[in-house]
This record gives structure tokens, sequence and C-alpha cells, in this order.
């Protein structure tokens, strides 16, 4: 599918794309999401650390929308996503920031690109 085709369906890209928003070394939460060229969305999440990754958990299955809300553990957030990037939002849909605290010391927002499946 053309990006002008995603374009006028307002899904930013047709497939899977994955992304995490860093955390400490020892432990990662990783997120996919795929959308198909009708614009039906799939949101998966897990996580993983030295040990191993846990089963995926289904966040959201239904039309797109270009932020999506969760809770996971009693924490609700959203994700926004952009052409190229997706946005933590806390549960007010403020941008989260210092996700990648732990490895920078730095309170830089929560934001990831795109990457292809591994």
């Amino acid at each position: 599918m053309s990006l002008s085709a995603s374009a006028n369906n307002g899904v930013p890209f047709v497939g899977t794309k994955y992304f995490n928003f860093g955390g400490v070394p020892a432990y990662n939460e990783n997120y996919s999401l795929s959308i198909n060229k009708n614009g039906q969305a799939v949101l998966k999440w897990w996580s993983c650390s030295s040990l191993g990754c846990d089963a995926k958990r289904t966040l959201y299955k239904g039309k797109f929308k270009p932020t999506i809300g969760y809770t996971i553990d009693g924490y609700s957030q959203y994700l926004k996503f952009e052409k190229n990037r997706v946005r933590l939002l806390d549960a007010n849909g403020r941008q989260e920031y210092g996700c990648e605290a732990a490895m920078t010391g730095k309170n830089t927002p929560c934001i990831d690109r795109y990457s292809n499946p591994y």
C-alpha cells in the first residue's frame, strides 16, 4: 500500500511495527502495533528481562485510533500514534517523561520511532 493510501484512511502505516520507550538495561517493555489495510488494529505488549520474555498481552483490538488507551497492572496510559513515531502519554493525556532516566539520567520525553519486525 502506498503512503498516500495510508494517509487517506488515517493510519500511520499498514503492517506491523515495533517500539519501546527504553528503561533499565535488565528490563524492557515492548509493544507491537499491527494495522491492516482496512484500518483494523491490534496493539500488543510484553516485557523482557535477563530471565526471558513474558507472554504477549493484547491491549487493544479494533478500528485504528490515533490515541489508544490501556491499563496494565492498574496503571493507565495512552499511546499517541504519529506518522513516524509514537508518544507515551499519562492517564490525563500529557506527555510522559523519564522513560530512559535509568540509563541516561535525563528526563527526556517518552517517544520512540517505529521499527520493523525482528
